[in-house]
């Protein structure tokens, strides 16, 4: 969430809240292509491949986009149950390193393929 000071007395910055309000509701509603989403998601793996669990190798098939305002972000793979919170977290910052979303939550759904 962006932090900003303001100063209702000295009238300053108190119309950047207008403009970074706009910006986030901007960012909300952006809507991700599933082929672009799935070219990322091949160089996330490419950098970093997921884990092995119970002796098995953890596989990502493809990621898309369900819906926005707020984005959720679903994706399909062997075991969802397996996948461990480091990498959720690390996905996300990626997410928001590409495509911004400043100041949005964004929801990732696992999901059985």
């Amino acid at each position: 969430m962006p932090i900003l000071t303001i100063s209702a007395v000295n009238k300053k910055r108190i119309h950047k809240v207008i403009e970074l309000s706009d910006q986030v509701i901007e960012e909300r509603s952006k809507q991700i292509s599933t082929s672009e989403l799935n070219n990322f998601l091949e160089e996330i793996l490419r950098d970093r491949p997921l884990p092995m669990k119970r002796g098995k190798q953890l596989k990502i098939q493809y990621i898309t986009q369900v819906k926005n305002d707020p984005p959720v972000f679903k994706f399909f793979m062997n075991n969802p149950q397996d996948m461990p919170p480091n990498y959720r977290r690390y996905i996300e910052n990626k997410i928001r390193d590409k495509y911004q979303f400043t100041g949005v939550p964004i929801t990732m759904v696992f999901r059985q393929k």
